[in-house]
C-alpha cells in the first residue's frame, strides 16, 4: 500500500503540471545572472520598489533553472521535483530504516515526514529539503571520517549557497558533536570549518542577517509560509495527521530528556520546535531532523519493552537491493515523464497561473510596461516578459520589498474597488494582466477584474480566455 502511494505521488509529480509560483522568478533572476555575471543585489523586477537592496538566498538556484527552463521548457521542473523528492525519501530511509536495530522501528519513524510532509515541487524551498536530510545522515553517523568530514563541510558550503535555512546546519554538527561519545574534536573541527565557510557567498554577511531577520525580528507581514502552526493556511501543516505525529515526536524528545544517553539529541529537536511553531514552513524540515536524531533513543525504548521480540532486527540492504530499487525508480520515471514529454510548453502552465492563456496575452503587453498581475502569476510574467523591460506591481519573491510594501501587495484585494484602483494608479502602474470578469458570472465582480473594470481611464486592451489585458489611459 506504501509502495502504491510513493509510486502515485512520484509518478503525479512527472506529469502534473507546473503550479509553483516561485520557479519561474529564480529562473529569470538566473537569466539575467548569466548574462550579467553577478548576483541581483537590487529589487529590479518591479517598478515599485527597483532600488530595494535584494539578497537572493537562493541564488544558486538561479542558472541552473534559468538553463534547465531555455532549454527544455517547463517539464524540466517536474524532473527537478521528481528527483528531489525521491533523494529526500532515500537520504531519509537510510538515516532511518537503514540505521534502526529494529526495522519497524525505522519505518514508523521514517514515514513522518515521508508521508505526512510529502509535497514534491520544484520550489527551492522544497528542493533544499535535501539538505538538511543529507546533513543530519552525515553529522549523526557513528564516527565521523574524513571522507564524511570534508562532505559535511562541502555540503555546508552549498547549503549557504542555496536556501536561507542554512545555519541549521550548523546546528545539527554542533548537536551531533555534543552527542558523539567519540570523535568529538573532529566534530567541533567540523562544526566551527562548517560555519565558517557560510561567509563565503556573493552577499557575505548581509546573508547572515537576513536570515536572522526572517527567523527572529523581521517584519513578514501576511506571509502564508510564515504564518504559526495553528494558522491552518499553509499547505504543508494543515492536516490533524500532521500536526500530530509532529507533536508525538516532540513529545517523545521531551521524554527523553530523562536520561543522559540522548539528551543532546532531545535538546536539539525541542530548540528548533520554536521555530516550527512560530514560522509553519519550518515544520517538515523539523519532521526530517526530528526522525533521523531521536531514532536511537526510540531504538533504545522499544528495546526495553515487550515489543522488542516482534519489530524485527536490522536491515542492511546489500548494494544489490540498493541497485534493484534505484533501477526501479528510474524506470517508474522514464515511463510516467516519457507519457508527456511531448507536451507542448503551454500545456504545461498549470490553470492556477494562468494557463496558455496568460503566456499569449504577455505578448500583448508593450515594451518597458508598468504591470499589475497576480502574486502567484508575477513569476511567470517576469520570465515570460523581464527581457522587453516589463516590470510587475509586486511578485512572490516578497525579500527585495520593503515592510509596507510587502503588507499593500499581498492585501491590496482586500481593499475595496476604489481603494484598489487608486492604489495602482498613485504607484504608476500602466497595465493589468488579470482574470477576465467573464470568468466570473453569476457572482459579483471582485478583485482586480471588477475593480478594473469599472474605473475611469482603464479599458480592456485584450481578452483571451478567462485573462485578459487592462490598459490605462494617460490622463488629458
Amino acid at each position: 500500500m506504501l509502495g502504491a502511494w510513493w509510486t502515485r505521488l512520484f509518478v503525479g509529480c512527472l506529469v502534473a503540471r507546473v503550479e509553483d509560483a516561485d520557479v519561474w522568478w529564480v529562473a529569470a533572476a538566473g537569466r539575467r545572472m548569466l548574462a550579467t555575471g553577478a548576483v541581483p543585489r537590487e529589487n529590479g523586477f518591479s517598478f515599485v520598489e527597483p532600488d530595494h537592496p535584494w539578497v537572493m538566498h537562493e541564488w544558486l538556484f538561479g542558472p541552473v533553472y534559468a538553463w534547465g527552463l531555455g532549454s527544455f521548457g517547463p517539464a524540466f521542473f517536474a524532473l527537478v521535483a521528481a528527483g528531489a523528492f525521491a533523494m529526500t525519501g532515500a537520504l531519509v530511509v537510510a538515516a532511518t530504516v537503514g540505521r534502526a536495530r529494529h526495522v519497524a522501528v525505522g519505518c514508523v519513524v521514517a514515514l513522518i515526514p515521508l508521508v505526512l510532509f510529502a509535497h514534491p515541487t520544484a520550489r527551492p524551498t522544497w528542493v533544499a529539503l535535501v539538505l538538511p536530510a543529507a546533513m543530519a545522515l552525515l553529522a549523526f553517523r557513528e564516527t565521523l571520517g574524513r571522507v564524511a568530514a570534508g562532505a559535511c563541510v562541502g555540503l555546508e558550503l552549498v547549503w549557504a549557497n542555496t536556501h536561507g535555512s542554512f545555519p541549521l546546519g550548523i546546528v545539527l554538527l554542533g548537536a551531533a558533536a555534543w552527542a558523539a561519545p567519540v570523535d568529538r574534536r573532529r566534530r567541533v573541527v567540523v562544526t566551527l570549518l562548517a560555519a565558517a565557510v557560510t561567509l563565503l557567498n556573493p552577499y557575505g554577511p548581509r546573508l547572515h542577517a537576513l536570515v536572522l531577520d526572517y527567523a527572529f525580528a523581521g517584519d513578514l507581514g501576511p506571509i502564508v509560509e510564515y504564518a504559526p502552526l495553528w494558522d491552518a493556511r499553509y499547505f504543508a501543516v494543515n492536516s490533524p495527521a500532521a500536526t500530530g505525529a509532529l507533536g508525538a515526536l516532540v513529545l517523545f524528545a521531551a521524554w527523553t530528556l530523562r536520561g543522559p544517553a540522548h539528551r543532546a539529541r532531545a535538546i536539539l529537536v525541542l530548540a528548533l520546535l520554536p521555530l516550527a511553531v512560530l514560522h509553519a514552513r519550518f515544520a517538515p524540515t523539523l519532521a526530517i531532523v526530528a526522525a533521523i536524531a531521536l531514532l536511537p533513543a526510540l531504538d533504545d525504548a522499544v528495546a526495553r519493552t515487550r515489543l522488542a521480540p516482534y519489530v524485527g532486527g536490522p536491515w542492511r540492504p546489500s548494494r544489490a537491493t540498493v541497485g534493484v530499487y534505484a533501477s526501479v525508480v528510474a524506470g517508474i520515471a522514464a515511463v510516467a515523464f516519457g507519457t508527456v514529454a511531448t507536451r507542448p510548453a503551454d500545456a504545461w502552465i498549470d490553470p492556477a497561473l494562468g494557463g496558455p492563456s496568460l503566456l499569449r496575452l504577455a505578448s500583448q503587453v508593450p515594451d518597458g510596461a508598468n504591470v499589475l498581475t497576480p502574486f502567484r502569476s508575477a513569476g511567470l510574467v517576469l520570465w515570460l516578459s523581464a527581457p522587453r523591460g516589463v516590470r510587475v506591481f509586486y511578485d512572490s519573491r516578497n525579500d527585495p520589498y520593503s515592510g509596507e510594501m510587502r503588507h499593500t501587495g499581498l492585501t491590496l484585494l482586500e481593499r475595496s474597488p476604489d481603494a484598489i484602483v487608486g492604489e495602482l494608479e498613485r504607484r504608476g502602474t500602466t497595465y493589468a494582466l488579470v482574470p477576465s470578469p467573464r470568468a466570473v458570472t453569476s457572482a459579483p465582480r471582485r478583485g482586480y477584474d471588477g475593480a478594473l473594470d469599472a474605473a475611469p481611464g482603464w479599458s480592456v486592451l485584450a481578452r483571451d480566455g478567462d485573462w485578459c489585458v487592462y490598459a490605462r489611459r494617460p490622463p488629458p
